[in-house]
């Protein structure tokens, strides 16, 4: 819009002062003045420009006529002022970038004024990454009921941008009262150009002898225009792999596989395919990048039990009865092997490391059926932990410089309500017991309500208006089901503003989070008995990150909220072990 052109309009009125002026010595002639008016021999001026093709220039005289020739500098007896500039984005939903400027809240339009006065310079490398010619992606542009970015149907970088760009051409020429100056209209148009490849990225993998597995391997970026691969195995005897890059296990053994950009076959990438006995393990909870590749690697609270999660696979046959595996590690503690009421398995190891340390655990195969696969034959499986900052037992002091009341983050102490209460049979001692007194829907019932804000850790944390809009944590606690359930059951862990954007005339706890209005993260439960760990899922994005919505935008009491589902009357929960993590 205009915006873009406050920095052009004074140039370009700077340039035609500029072309006002006689010899400094001589002073100022005021010669802007010219007997015939400018007419044009084409209603608009059309130019298009592929992006990153550097500065390029339109001659906003093109077309324009005096007295019957061509307007010029060179031509014109009078000085010639480009004025009345007007910018309009004809592309839904398009920010013109804008370069750092010398202030923090300026930027810098791509579109300025040439140092004669006539022409438009485009510096066309500033949309280098506004448009994408094969970039689908459309994640913003529109919110849902919480305020969060949603896709608006709209692609969040379009292949072209279009303006009508509208100025006057004023050679000095005095209208009659009434009469106005004719409009030039430039209709502009930026285009993108083709996204190559970067580089080509492949990741080792684990197939299963006689399984199939599609390669995991991608083109950077993820938006390039020719996305395709083509695939070499070192040794077939061991693997092969077909054209659209599926893996298929022969042999037990390892061998590499070299994976080529069909646009740029320069671009390669090499990885190993490990072929495996049909009887394998995999640690579920490790981290895996974009790709779905385990990474190995795991980060964990500190002052809370370390869980990793181990499950069975098998091919061509079917996994049945029970299973147990061998733990270890090179510096913790197996506390207990705890069930998930399938073949699965959690280890449960004590939590030594101080924050930034790491340790490693190992699993292996334990008993159970596992077909042809010899026992020696399966695979352990290892997975890196390392310690961050358990806000819950580490929060820091608050805005006095004292602590926050611990009964808030704990679960060891504090009043949380006639539902909840303190037993003597947690991991370390003692856990909070909730009770289910709403047939399959119990929510807004078990909360501290502490509301000095002050003390209150959750306030001082998520109830900060925008001191606190955007900041992101995860969360986790340990759980223990009181009874074997029947169906599914689920666990939610809300944060409840009091006064936030649509808390108005909502009564209390419950109505807060049936409004939308509180933030949530979930979980559901494993059929077991036994301790698990719940890490929770924001249902919002569908990953194990929660940032506090644009809704909780003034100063307010916040309260943390136990919510269970599927428990019928009388049926009991224990938590312990709770752990607020922030993403930095």
């Amino acid at each position: 819009m205009n915006s873009l052109l406050k920095k052009t309009t004074i140039l370009a009125a700077l340039s035609v002062s500029l072309l006002g002026c006689d010899d400094v010595d001589e002073g100022y002639a005021n010669n802007f003045k010219n007997d015939n008016p400018v007419g044009f021999s084409m209603e608009n001026i059309a130019a298009e420009f592929e992006e990153v093709s550097g500065i390029q220039q339109v001659n906003l005289l093109e077309g324009a006529m005096v007295d019957g020739e061509p307007l010029t500098l060179e031509s014109s007896s009078s000085p010639i002022y480009i004025r009345d500039f007007n910018f309009e984005t004809l592309t839904d939903g398009f920010t013109t970038p804008q370069a750092p400027g010398f202030a923090n809240n300026q930027g810098v339009s791509p579109f300025t004024i040439g140092d004669d006065g006539v022409t438009l310079e485009i510096d066309t490398d500033a949309f280098a990454e506004a448009l994408r010619m094969c970039d689908p992606t459309d994640v913003r542009g529109a919110v849902d009921e919480n305020n969060n970015p949603i896709g608006n149907g709209v692609r969040d970088f379009p292949t072209l941008v279009e303006y009508s760009i509208t100025y006057v051409v004023d050679n000095g020429y005095e209208y009659a009262p009434g009469e106005e100056h004719p409009v030039r209209t430039l209709e502009l148009t930026i285009t993108a150009g083709s996204d190559p490849v970067a580089n080509v990225q492949a990741f080792d993998i684990n197939v299963a002898s006689g399984d199939s597995v599609p390669m995991l391997s991608a083109t950077a970026p993820a938006y390039s225009c020719n996305s395709n691969l083509t695939y070499d195995v070192a040794d077939t005897s061991i693997a092969s792999v077909d054209e659209n890059g599926v893996i298929t296990g022969n042999n037990k053994g390892q061998t590499t596989i070299t994976v080529a950009s069909v646009e740029n076959p320069e671009l390669t990438a090499t990885a190993t395919i490990n072929v495996t006995p049909g009887f394998n393990l995999l640690i579920t909870n490790q981290e895996f990048n974009d790709l779905g590749a385990p990474l190995g690697t795991k980060a964990v609270p500190t002052c809370s039990a370390i869980g990793v999660n181990v499950e069975p696979t098998i091919v061509a046959d079917e996994l049945s009865g029970e299973y147990t595996y061998a733990w270890s590690s090179d510096s913790l503690v197996l506390a207990k092997e705890e069930t998930t009421g399938g073949f699965s398995a959690t280890g449960r190891f004590a939590n030594t490391l101080a924050v930034g340390e790491s340790a490693d655990i190992t699993v292996g195969y334990g008993s159970g059926y596992s077909g042809s696969t010899a026992a020696g034959d399966v695979q352990p499986q290892m997975v890196t932990v390392t310690a961050e900052r358990n806000l819950a037992c580490d929060p820091g002091l608050n805005a006095d410089g004292t602590d926050f009341f611990a009964s808030d983050l704990k679960l060891d102490s504090g009043n949380w309500g006639a539902s909840a209460t303190h037993v003597a049979e947690g991991l370390d001692g003692t856990s909070l017991q909730i009770t289910s007194t709403n047939g399959g829907k119990f929510y807004g019932g078990v909360v501290q309500q502490q509301w000095n804000q002050v003390f209150n850790y959750h306030a001082a944390t998520y109830g900060r208006g925008g001191a606190s809009i955007g900041r992101t944590f995860k969360f986790k606690v340990w759980a223990k089901l009181g009874q074997l359930p029947t169906e599914e059951v689920k666990l939610e862990h809300s944060i409840i503003p009091w006064n936030c954007d649509g808390c108005d005339g909502l009564a209390n706890y419950p109505a807060r989070i049936e409004a939308g209005v509180a933030g949530t993260v979930t979980a559901v439960l494993k059929p077991t008995t036994d301790w698990q760990l719940v890490e929770f899922i924001n249902p919002l994005t569908g990953t194990d990150e929660w940032s506090v919505p644009a809704h909780f935008n003034v100063s307010t009491a916040a309260f943390l909220s136990w919510d269970i589902y599927g428990f019928a009357d009388g049926e009991t929960i224990l938590l312990d072990n709770y752990s607020i993590v922030e993403v930095e």
